[in-house]
């Protein structure tokens, strides 16, 4: 019995592991803190109102998942295998993304905006950091951070296929670093929730772009979503996953991901501390990560016995190893 159970959890690449965990931990924080309502009702309620994002995540999952099935040919299959199953994964991090803001919401705990304040105040010299930015504030620079900051979800996604590209292994890390950190950090913003200064702190300046539409309240609306700042984490995962598989592509990554993350402040989205936390969080999980792969690749190699391309055995502390076959 045990060892079937094993052998089963075993033929689950570890991004997949991570995401059922984080859907187990919220239907738990679901159970406990909501009285009238359950995990399953808010995936529903997903479901019914996604954004543009989680459906192209979901069409892209289910047209992988169809060529897996319908393709004979093996290898071009197992590629498609391969890539619907990473698309679930980042598909349960949207859900969880949405489930965790709304159970702050809806619990109704209490914003920490003001101790967030206060720990920026300490650490640079009494000031926000974007009221030490107010005086180099200008159109041009309001709007290259407003679309870097935006391009960010173009390039977390597209992220996927450059790492595909470069190789399984690659793929695979990417999508366990990534959504290792996603998960921490929509933990880390029940445990300390905080809707940002754009909305709580009172600037002598004001500024356009992308910071203007955010505070319509008819375009959006206030999320507890800041600390850490995943948008800094995500791009310093993107940045060490870039230069240790693809460098030639550091002549892109490098100059986006830094606007990206001073971007954070500059647009008065995030505080300091979000983006400290954001960064020591990405780099100790791009640290200790693939030391996890290589033991579950360990332990996959002695119990699971399978050909099929998506479990085949992967030496993950090589770095040589190529594409998929």
């Amino acid at each position: 019995m045990w060892k079937q159970l094993q052998k089963i959890v075993l033929k689950l690449d570890f991004h997949e592991l991570l995401s059922l965990a984080m859907l187990l931990t919220l239907t738990v924080i679901y159970e406990v803190g909501l009285e009238t309502e359950s995990l399953m009702d808010e995936i529903f309620r997903i479901a019914s109102t996604a954004g543009p994002i989680t459906k192209s995540i979901t069409l892209l999952m289910i047209i992988f998942l169809m060529t897996a099935v319908f393709v004979k040919n093996v290898r071009f299959a197992g590629h498609a295998k391969l890539l619907s199953r990473v698309m679930a994964s980042f598909l349960v991090m949207l859900i969880s993304f949405e489930a965790v803001v709304h159970y702050i919401s809806a619990r109704g705990l209490p914003l920490l905006d003001s101790a967030l304040q206060d720990w920026d105040a300490t650490l640079f010299f009494g000031k926000q950091p974007a009221v030490w930015l107010e005086p180099i504030n200008n159109t041009p620079l309001t709007l290259w951070f407003s679309a870097t900051y935006l391009s960010w979800f173009i390039f977390t996604y597209g992220s996927i296929f450059l790492m595909w590209w470069c190789s399984r292994k690659a793929l695979l890390e990417y999508t366990t670093i990534a959504l290792m950190t996603f998960y921490i950090g929509y933990l880390l913003y029940i445990i300390v929730p905080g809707i940002g200064p754009i909305f709580t702190y009172t600037y002598s300046t004001p500024l356009g772009g992308l910071t203007a539409m955010m505070m319509d309240n008819k375009v959006f609306t206030p999320a507890a979503d800041v600390f850490p700042s995943l948008h800094t984490g995500i791009s310093v995962v993107m940045l060490v996953l870039v230069w240790r598989y693809s460098r030639k592509w550091m002549w892109l990554y490098a100059p986006i991901m830094f606007s990206i993350i001073l971007a954070t402040v500059y647009l008065r989205i995030h505080y300091g501390v979000d983006v400290i936390a954001g960064v020591i969080l990405s780099l100790l999980v791009a640290w200790i990560c693939p030391k996890i792969l290589a033991f579950w690749a360990k332990q996959r190699d002695r119990v699971v016995k399978s050909s099929l391309p998506f479990t085949e055995k992967v030496n993950f502390s090589d770095p040589n190893k190529s594409r998929p076959a």
